[in-house]
């Protein structure tokens, strides 16, 4: 792909330059033309054709042009020199030859298919020993139901093994988990119970310790009223409603239940024994939902599947072993494996049957497994694992702060209120003694219950100080609000509840799981285990145990019943087969190779000519081209010159366009080349019965490969199927028979005629394989593939390379000689448009050719050769003298002198056209009366006249 796209950028830069070329000479005739026409004859009247045609740049620039047109004038001529005149012709012979070797190998071919009639007697007894003596409908039919029942999932032993076994853990593990978790929650229950007993109180603790606070405060008011009281009268009945209201009967439970509550709540934060119930009770509802939903019914299903497969599938096991005994006693001693065989399987029908004998019978278990899957409950365990988290979780959400500041501060509640309790009591029995007799005596007795350290009036205000203290405690209130937040109350009394409801559940679980397993399930998984060991030896898939006993019979049954007519049906198949891929390979590759060329032949050589003649003419024009550049741009002719870039452009455009085509053509003639082979059997198909043959004779390299092989896969000629259903299989039968088993004397006869037919159909076939090798045919294939990968490939790059190079280098030759054709424009235009050669020779003499080294006057020569201008003298009438050129004013003086007397005289030239005098540098004229070049001026303003003088 490399030289396909620099081809394609070679033609996209010869366009671009035939299209630059042509926009650049328009652009510079319609200038010349139109706008510019004054100012570029001027420019190119004042050249020096002296520098323009002399000095290395100029000598560089033209030699060069002229070594690479010759140089692709070469080219062109080395292209038509080494365009091959014949190529087409050197392909027929081979193909020849190929033909002539595959007619004499099929002809070769027909004659083995005449020799294959021989095997036909040999065959015609073995059916009637089988028909007479053998039962294989009975045989297959009890092997079938064996090799059914072995490989039914429902038939595999390890999956009631298994299942018991896994229900016999799972129950073993829900018993011990069951004992576990009722002892668990009968420990817990009484801290359940202390908690859900406290939860209320606490959830109004703020108001209650308010309410006792207030109370509290009311009672000390009425004791400091009986202590200051000195003397009777005094009433006592405020004093009595005030201790009323402070009823510590009801009031120290209260409390007592919130410090109970408070100490289960740090018992189970610190322990998480809600969390760890929880778990035990989570993993046993999980455990139990397993045995119920799965360890049960797999047990019962995998029983009762078993049970129904046997039932189908065992009576064959029994009727199989008594028809093999038969068989080898009277007809055929089976092999070694075989009776192995039917030995194990004579095993496993000894211990199923041993184990369906088993008393409490598999039915019976499977029967009671259902009826524990129904009963087996463990109630609403599931709500109390949730609430046992939910509890869980609120308590540890609380901060150890608020729990110990709660308890602390509600414990003191508890301290003050138990210390009252008994002194309280005390002032009641002497109220009421006093109340029953107002007296000084009682009241000072009241007085004595009341006042004083101790007593009621300090511990009572002791009290009011605590109940203050938590009503307003922030530990208090934020354990009040984490409870009211938490739901605790519902809580703790809906776990308090389902504790007690679920020790009675697990209690009905236990007996049902003894009540229905009441043998152990290791009375099962003994006799099961014991067929699991049978069971498991067997290969897998099971029903291998039983092929060999099938192989055996089928072996037996086709050599006795199905190869005989078999055989014989297939050697006229074979021979049909066999001529069939004869006529294919006729048909299908010689008359096709021959149609070929029979259509094909005239056609190509006459294209052959067409393409020696179109190389030839392309070459020869493209060198007469480019010689034209040559010749122009030597004489330094213009018009020449753009003409032949024009041509050898076009004629560029061309051999690049061809030389894309020609590298497109190599690229897919190396890759063709290299993948000829590949190329050729994907276009034949992956379906053709011709791409094996194919593929064996021009790619395979190991000609080791027997064509046998090939011409199978072909599906031309399947030798195996002459060999492997005649020779083989008689062969077969022979061995078979004589190796594997012992015959009795009715069958040896039969299988005495064998051998002969065998080797000389063998040997036939060998010797007609050898002559169709590859070895044979690869030469011939090999100078066929000449012709196109060497012969026309290689012409096609050596005409790519002239392409290719020739046109880089007619390319190169004309983007130089844009160059020199801009040079020679910089000159006045020969002739017409510019046709004739610009020459130094005849352009040196219009420009002073009267000046010399030595000619001041006339034109001096530089260094480099170029003549320069001169200052010429001025003309007399362009001379004048000092003041010289003045102007009168209008008032008669003199005016100063003409800008132009100031400067020197103009550096002349001489018009080669007109012969005025010119500017030398700038190739403006010249004024014949200043000497100075006519520089467009704006004109002065007009004089200034002086005013009319005064009237004397």
């Amino acid at each position: 792909m490399p030289q396909v796209i620099a081809n394609i950028i070679f033609f996209a830069m010869a366009v671009l330059t035939l299209l630059g070329f042509l926009l650049w000479r328009l652009f510079r005739r319609c200038c010349m033309c139109c706008c510019m026409r004054e100012s570029c004859a001027t420019k190119r009247g004042a050249s020096d054709p002296k520098q323009v045609l002399s000095g290395w740049g100029y000598w560089i620039t033209k030699i060069l042009i002229l070594l690479l047109a010759l140089t692709a004038f070469c080219f062109m001529i080395a292209g038509m020199a080494t365009a091959e005149k014949d190529l087409v012709v050197k392909v027929w012979q081979p193909l020849n030859r190929l033909t002539a070797y595959l007619t004499n190998t099929t002809n070769t071919m027909d004659s083995l298919i005449q020799s294959l009639n021989g095997v036909n007697p040999i065959l015609n007894n073995l059916t009637s020993i089988a028909n007479n003596d053998i039962n294989f409908a009975s045989i297959k039919g009890n092997l079938n139901s064996i090799s059914t029942f072995l490989d039914l999932p429902a038939a595999n032993p390890n999956t009631i093994d298994g299942a018991l076994r896994d229900l016999d853990t799972s129950v073993a593990s829900a018993r011990s988990q069951m004992a576990a978790l009722r002892a668990s929650m009968a420990a817990q229950q009484p801290n359940t119970t202390a908690f859900a007993n406290g939860m209320g109180p606490l959830s109004t603790a703020v108001s209650t310790f308010t309410d006792y606070s207030n109370k509290l405060t009311t009672l000390n008011t009425q004791f400091a009223t009986l202590t200051a009281t000195a003397s009777t009268p005094y009433s006592p009945t405020a004093l009595a409603n005030a201790m009323a209201a402070v009823n510590l009967t009801s009031w120290r439970p209260n409390v007592d239940a919130m410090v109970a509550a408070l100490d289960v709540w740090r018992y189970v934060k610190d322990t998480q024994a809600l969390s760890t119930l929880a778990n035990a009770a989570r993993d046993l509802n999980t455990l139990v939902s397993d045995i119920k939903n799965s360890k049960l019914p797999a047990a019962s299903n995998a029983i009762t599947n078993f049970l129904s497969a046997w039932s189908t599938y065992g009576p064959a096991f029994g009727a199989l072993i008594a028809r093999v005994d038969s068989i080898q006693a009277t007809v055929v001693a089976l092999d070694a494996g075989s009776t192995a065989s039917v030995n194990r399987l004579r095993t496993i029908n000894a211990n199923i049957t041993a184990l369906l004998a088993t008393s409490p019978t598999p039915a019976t278990l499977a029967a009671n497994l259902n009826s524990l899957s129904t009963e087996l409950s463990l109630g609403p365990i599931g709500s109390l694992v949730t609430d046992l988290n939910n509890l869980q979780n609120a308590i540890a959400n609380v901060p150890d702060a608020s729990l110990n500041g709660a308890r602390t501060t509600i414990a003191a509640v508890k301290a003050a209120l138990d210390a009252l309790a008994p002194k309280k009591d005390a002032t009641a029995t002497a109220l009421t003694t006093y109340t029953g007799a107002q007296n000084n005596l009682n009241l000072n007795n009241l007085k004595g219950t009341v006042s004083g350290a101790g007593f009621s009036a300090e511990l009572a205000n002791t009290a009011q100080g605590a109940a203050a203290t938590a009503a307003s405690n922030a530990n208090v209130l934020a354990m009040q609000t984490a409870v009211n937040s938490g739901g605790l109350v519902s809580t703790s009394a809906n776990i308090k509840n389902n504790l007690a409801t679920q020790l009675t559940t697990l209690d009905s679980a236990t007996a049902s799981l003894n009540s229905r397993i009441s043998t152990p399930l290791s009375t099962y998984t003994s006799l099961t285990s014991s067929v699991v060991g049978i069971y498991n030896g067997l290969p897998t898939p099971k029903s291998r145990e039983v092929a060999s006993v099938t192989s055996t019979v089928n072996d037996v049954e086709n050599d006795m019943v199905t190869v005989p007519g078999t055989v014989r049906s297939d050697v006229t198949s074979i021979q049909s087969k066999f001529g069939n891929g004869v006529n294919d390979l006729r048909n299908k590759v010689i008359k096709k190779v021959d149609d070929f060329q029979t259509k094909n032949q005239k056609t190509l050589d006459s294209a052959d000519k067409n393409r020696y003649i179109a190389t030839v003419v392309l070459f020869a024009i493209s060198a007469f081209f480019v010689l034209l550049l040559f010749l122009f741009v030597a004489i330094n002719c213009p018009w020449g010159i753009g003409c032949a870039i024009v041509l050898c452009l076009v004629m560029t455009i061309l051999l690049y366009l061809l030389s894309v085509l020609f590298a497109v053509g190599l690229v897919g003639a190396q890759d063709g080349c290299y993948y000829t082979e590949t190329v050729a059997l994907n276009a034949i198909g992956n379906n053709s019965n011709i791409q094996p043959i194919m593929r064996y004779y021009i790619l395979d390299s190991n000609t080791n490969v027997s064509v046998k092989s090939v011409l199978k896969t072909a599906n031309l000629v399947d030798v195996d199927s002459v060999t492997g259903k005649v020779t083989d299989q008689a062969n077969a039968i022979l061995n078979n028979i004589t190796a594997t088993y012992a015959p009795r004397p009715k069958l040896q006869t039969v299988l005495d005629g064998v051998t002969g037919f065998i080797n000389n159909t063998l040997a036939r076939v060998d010797d007609l394989l050898a002559m169709a090798g590859a070895q044979n045919v690869r030469p011939i294939y090999v100078e066929v593939k000449e012709f196109p990968c060497c012969d026309l490939a290689g012409n096609a790059g050596k005409t790519w390379v002239v392409l290719t190079f020739g046109g880089w280098l007619i390319m190169l030759a004309v983007q130089i000689s844009f160059g020199h054709l801009s040079r020679l424009d910089q000159l006045p235009q020969s002739g017409c448009c510019g046709c004739k050669p610009l020459l130094l020779r005849r352009l040196g003499a219009q420009v002073h050719p009267e000046g010399g080294i030595e000619d001041p006057e006339k034109g001096h020569v530089d260094s480099d050769g170029a003549v320069k201008a001169v200052v010429l003298a001025a003309p007399p009438a362009m001379a004048m003298g000092a003041g010289g050129g003045m102007m009168l004013a209008a008032d008669g003086t003199a005016s100063a002198p003409p800008a132009y007397a100031a400067y020197p005289p103009a550096a002349v030239a001489m018009d080669p056209y007109t012969g005025a005098p010119v500017d030398a540098y700038t190739g403006a004229p010249v004024d014949p009366y200043t000497g100075m070049a006519m520089v467009p001026t704006t004109p002065p303003p007009p004089p200034v006249m002086p005013p009319p003088a005064a009237t004397q």
